[in-house]
């Protein structure tokens, strides 16, 4: 009996402890995107600007590398603004 009634102990401190640490994972992943949010922005804007690009790519009055040469300093632009 006293066998089961340290067991039932051991489990609910393994509970608790996990618990414990899943709780300061949770906190620190909720810091992290915090101070990173601008991270998601900048990849959301580049995203639209690859989407124009290749938009402007399929028009048959616009060069390639004249697409190319615009938006690759405007994607870097981008970047060193942060």
């Amino acid at each position: 009996m006293n066998a089961s009634i340290n067991e039932i102990i051991k489990t609910a401190t393994r509970i608790k402890h996990f618990g414990s640490i899943f709780y300061h994972m949770l906190h620190l992943n909720k810091q992290l995107i915090g101070k990173s949010w601008i991270v998601f922005i900048l990849a959301i804007i580049l995203s639209i600007e690859s989407v124009i690009v290749e938009f402007l790519t399929e028009i048959p009055g616009i060069s390639s590398l004249l697409v190319a040469g615009i938006s690759i300093p405007i994607a870097g632009a981008i970047l060193l603004d942060s």
